[in-house]
């Protein structure tokens, strides 16, 4: 069975979906969202209910996890992050998240990592792409 890959908030339960909704700005949108672990060891049946789900939207990433007791939502701005890392090993999969100040480890399955991981170097692209106006104003490229 592999994890699932969430790609808009209406693929959530609706406990999530509202919890989220409660979070997001109104010119956010989700892009990926993975179900992962902080969890180091492997648990048996762990993941047939995943413990945290990280959320890439065109703003940030989200460590979410909502359990019977509590809410846990952080939030890192893509503009302090670095491209993640996606390592296979033979205990596990994981995910490595690293900016400023930040390192965070998540356990991930199958290649759900990897695929997340491609989307936020997408995302951190786009945002860190110079504009056309950039080019034009600042070095004077494309002055007729």
């Amino acid at each position: 069975m592999t994890e699932p890959v969430y790609s808009s908030v209406d693929e959530f339960d609706d406990t999530t979906r509202s919890l989220l909704e409660d979070h997001l700005s109104e010119d956010e949108t989700i892009l990926l969202g993975i179900g992962c672990t902080k969890r180091q060891r492997w648990t048996p049946g762990y993941w047939g209910v995943p413990l945290r789900k990280l959320i890439l939207t065109n703003q940030r990433i989200i460590d979410f996890k909502n359990s019977r007791f509590s809410t846990q939502f952080m939030a890192f701005s893509l503009e302090e992050m670095n491209a993640p890392v996606c390592e296979f090993l033979l205990r596990g999969n994981y995910l490595t998240v690293q900016g400023n100040d930040i390192e965070r480890r998540y356990r991930v399955k199958g290649d759900t990592g990897r695929e997340f991981a491609f989307a936020v170097r997408d995302q951190l692209k786009q945002q860190r792409q110079p504009s056309e106006s950039f080019w034009r104003d600042t070095l004077g490229f494309g002055r007729k």
